[in-house]
């Protein structure tokens, strides 16, 4: 395997698809030089002594050139905007984004759905910014290392039924099959831990309605334990 394409999975998973402009927006190099890079050309050794940097430290403790990047929920940049519509320092369920990433399934199935986060984008807050704003190019970078997002102030529809909410969404997975075990576990922790009011049971509820009981049972533990413990059942 050459260096090259050694070091370009690595960087997809640190920066998911936008890792050239990742690159380009912390000063590493040039947009067109990543392209390069991209397409076959070796990439230098400083770069690879950068990824592994990256790849030891969690994303909160990177230098501060990649503030704002990151897959993690803590490193939204938008958090920093509009903190007054935080609530004790946790996301209000209609400013909440929901991102995950997608893993394809070979048996054809469905695409599992994984690495959940959550960000903060209330309505309005990028409001009478430029469109080359080094905030907005901020906020397009972190939701867009992920495969996909929804939710917060942007987003049609919004918190306007019960599948436009966090819950909803999380339990219309669980039915369906695209999440489950330690992946469940992590999106249920994260949620909990960073939005305002999340409820696990409303998850459980409405998973166990939508699949008829069959398909997931989110059993608590003693309310004495840290963790949420959570079995499958067919």
């Amino acid at each position: 395997m050459s260096r090259r394409d050694g070091l370009v999975p690595r960087l997809e998973a640190l920066f998911g698809g936008v890792w050239q402009a990742a690159l380009d927006h912390a000063g590493i190099m040039s947009r067109r030089r990543a392209r390069d890079i991209g397409a076959g050309e070796v990439p230098s050794g400083a770069l690879g002594a950068t990824v592994e940097l990256l790849e030891r430290l969690p994303p909160t403790e990177w230098p501060e050139r990649w503030r704002g990047l990151g897959k993690a929920s803590e490193t939204c940049p938008t958090l920093a905007m509009c903190p007054e519509r935080l609530v004790d320092g946790m996301i209000r369920p209609e400013d909440a984004v929901l991102v995950w990433d997608l893993r394809p399934e070979s048996s054809g199935a469905a695409p599992r759905h994984e690495n959940v986060a959550v960000g903060f984008f209330p309505r309005g807050c990028l409001a009478g910014l430029p469109r080359a704003d080094a905030a907005r190019t901020r906020w397009r970078l972190w939701y867009g290392q992920w495969d996909a997002c929804h939710g917060g102030g942007g987003a049609a529809g919004w918190m306007a039924s019960e599948r436009e909410t966090l819950e909803g969404m999380l339990a219309a997975w669980v039915a369906e099959g695209a999440i489950g075990g330690a992946e469940l576990r992590v999106a249920l922790d994260v949620l909990s831990a960073r939005v305002a009011g999340f409820s696990p049971a409303r998850v459980t509820e409405m998973a166990n309605r939508q699949s008829g009981g069959a398909a997931a049972c989110i059993v608590f533990a003693p309310a004495s334990a840290s963790r949420l413990n959570i079995e499958r059942h067919r």
